[in-house]
């Protein structure tokens, strides 16, 4: 079975994993702390998952590459595009907005608008219930502090354009004192044979945050791809790094938006063993029949 790790980074903001956080620190610059942006934001990149789903089955590894180097790269690369356009443009700037419900079963609306690098507005809507919550209050007998577990099952729908998808999660957070440790899992299903599972770890490193999202695809009944996603933000710049792990050789991309002279392209480092080749990634739009294209160029 081929596997691929998705490693996105994003320095604002598995089987499951979870580290404390700082809730303080997490205020100042942690966007992702947010139940509905970071529910938002897991939804949005696994629908595109399924979205490209059934490339991975196709697509040629890179570790299998011969002479035709730059032909292997430029499909490797395409089939994530979709996906890092809307991530990155604006510098990951998709914006959530709470509305009120127009479907009666559900009692909760979020619309998630993002862009791709053709200006196109993409909307995602989110509805859903909010279906139980346990909270369970402890008492370390040492120190005499209270840890208060809460637990949120969330169910509903996820529709974009024509599509509609049903979204499901569990949202857990821990807090004692001063310090929060969160984790969620959500399901995105497009019917019982076709679903991604997403699960959330968190680590913060003073008022750096890191996100990374393990992905678990299914298509057609069976396990295609395992993807770690994590997406990092420093000094103002979204990056988004992308792992590939297959028969014992890691490949790793590494996306980031530019700009040179007026225009954007996205810069994507790859980077195999002691290997490291830089690709920019120019869309260009012909004129002629409206369509667009990818320019792929090494730097």
């Amino acid at each position: 079975m081929k596997k691929v790790f998705l490693t996105l980074i994003l320095t604002i903001g598995a089987v499951l994993i979870f580290t404390s956080c700082t809730k303080k620190q997490k205020i100042k610059t942690d966007r992702f702390d947010d139940q509905t942006i970071n529910m938002s934001y897991q939804a949005l990149s696994s629908i595109k998952m399924l979205e490209t789903k059934e490339e991975y089955t196709t697509v040629k590894r890179l570790s299998n590459r011969v002479a035709n180097q730059e032909v292997v790269e430029k499909e490797v690369i395409d089939k994530y595009l979709g996906l890092m356009q809307e991530l990155l443009n604006d510098n990951g700037g998709f914006k959530t907005e709470t509305k009120v419900s127009d479907k009666p079963e559900y009692s909760n609306l979020v619309e998630i608008t993002t862009r791709n690098f053709q200006n196109q507005t993409v909307v995602y809507s989110l509805y859903y219930n909010e279906i139980s919550s346990e909270i369970k209050t402890e008492i370390d007998e040492d120190d005499l502090t209270e840890e208060i577990e809460t637990e949120k099952r969330i169910s509903g729908i996820a529709i974009v354009g024509e599509k509609e998808f049903i979204l499901e999660g569990i949202v857990k957070e821990e807090k004692e004192n001063d310090e929060v440790e969160n984790e969620s899992i959500f399901k995105i299903i497009e019917d019982e044979n076709n679903y991604v599972i997403v699960q959330e770890e968190i680590e913060t490193e003073q008022n750096e945050y890191t996100h990374e999202y393990k992905y678990t695809i299914v298509s057609n009944g069976k396990k295609v791809n395992e993807v770690e996603l994590e997406l990092e933000q420093e000094n103002g710049e979204l990056s988004v790094e992308l792992k590939e792990v297959s028969n014992n050789t890691k490949t790793s991309y590494k996306f980031k938006v530019k700009e040179e002279k007026g225009y954007k392209y996205i810069k994507v480092e790859v980077k195999e063993g002691n290997n490291v080749t830089n690709i920019k990634v120019r869309l260009i739009l012909n004129t002629e029949t409206n369509t667009y294209t990818y320019e792929y160029k090494y730097i």
